[in-house]
């Protein structure tokens, strides 16, 4: 086709609200013009593009015994609660038909594929079954960014496979390791693999492909020594417990006549932040539960909640606090606190001695603590 019968309508400038390095470069070259924030229309150079991305994935999944189905965009609320992901809580579009019952547009279809297989597949002779779709999903952020990357309507191929023993699942698995690793190849995409961290809580194995780009909403963790990668959220650091062989000071309380944090606390004390328990208070679910991490660390919630097998997990609020402590926030400790709270301590306060902690009273710590 001439390129004279084609709409590319090209742009001389960056436009203004453009940020997104990607955004900028499909924009002036007439390939994607912006209908609002994170909404984009594909115009007919962006079309080919997506034909010959979609030929390629079908031609490999297809490869691997894959089956294409298509999924409705509209779905009942019920079955974005079935799918139970973390990543679309309270992100999906809501709305109602006008008997009042309520759906979403799609954004994870987890919830429908397990329905509709189970009701469809009564025995273990179908299995396994591979089935993938490619659709526009939609996510409703606070604010799109990254351009194609993280908008508000995005185009996501996924496949779902169902198996009856854990050897065949593990082989397919395999498969769309190498499915992937060929449609990469072939779309002339360098990835790294590397540990994903995966939004069912419970599932493991994770594995994620990582585009490595200076404006990207994940952060990835690469060993110098090995060969370990992994997204930060799903990576752990190498702890080896080592025994402090400082002379044990006796407990003591520290009280201040005004109201102090515990990193200010450390410091009019001259405690490193390293030697200084902080205490974060949750609710996971129903259960009140403290986690208590190193000053100069920060508390990994989705860990936390993996670890815990919840589907909420909710920093406690004023009355919360007032009810199993009698301090302030900034001032609780694991130290004399009710049975009925759960404790969780990351590995790395194991070693402490002569640690510093809040002290569970107004403007008191507790200094020389010694975990266990």
């Amino acid at each position: 086709m001439k390129q004279s019968k084609l709409l590319i309508p090209t742009m001389r400038e960056n436009p203004n609200d453009a940020e997104a390095k990607n955004l900028q470069l499909l924009l002036r070259a007439g390939f994607i013009r912006q209908v609002s924030g994170g909404v984009y229309a594909y115009l007919p150079l962006a079309m080919r593009v997506l034909k010959k991305m979609n030929k390629i994935i079908e031609e490999e999944f297809e490869k691997i015994g894959a089956v294409e189905i298509q999924m409705p965009t509209l779905l009942p609320l019920s079955l974005l609660e079935k799918s139970n992901l973390d990543d679309y809580d309270g992100k999906a579009y809501n709305l109602k038909d006008r008997n009042g019952k309520e759906f979403v547009l799609g954004s994870v279809y987890e919830g429908l594929i397990s329905e509709l297989i189970g009701d469809e597949i009564s025995s273990y002779k179908r299995l396994p079954l591979t089935l993938f779709q490619t659709t526009t999903k939609y996510r409703n952020d606070k604010r799109s960014r990254l351009g194609l990357f993280r908008s508000h309507e995005f185009i996501l191929s996924d496949a779902y496979s169902f198996h009856a023993t854990t050897n065949s699942l593990n082989e397919m698995y395999q498969s769309y390791q190498k499915a992937f690793n060929r449609i990469f190849e072939r779309l002339g995409v360098k990835v790294k693999s590397l540990l994903g961290d995966s939004q069912i809580n419970g599932q493991t194995d994770v594995l994620e492909y990582m585009v490595l780009s200076e404006s990207g909403d994940k952060i990835g963790c690469f060993s110098d020594e090995s060969d370990y990668a992994a997204d930060l959220q799903a990576a752990t650091s190498a702890f080896t417990s080592k025994k402090s062989h400082e002379p044990h000071k006796e407990m003591s309380k520290v009280a201040f006549d005004e109201c102090k944090t515990l990193a200010q606390a450390a410091e009019d004390l001259a405690i490193p932040l390293q030697k200084t328990i902080k205490t974060r208070f949750y609710i996971a679910g129903s259960q009140p539960v403290l986690v208590l991490v190193r000053a100069d660390q920060k508390v990994n919630e989705l860990k936390v909640k993996k670890m815990l097998r919840v589907q909420e997990l909710k920093v406690a609020d004023e009355t919360q606090v007032e009810q199993y402590f009698n301090s302030p926030l900034d001032s609780i400790g694991p130290v004399g606190v009710s049975e009925d709270c759960k404790i969780y301590a990351d590995l790395q306060i194991q070693g402490l001695a002569n640690a510093l902690t809040g002290g569970n009273e107004l403007n008191t710590y507790l200094k020389n603590c010694y975990p266990g």
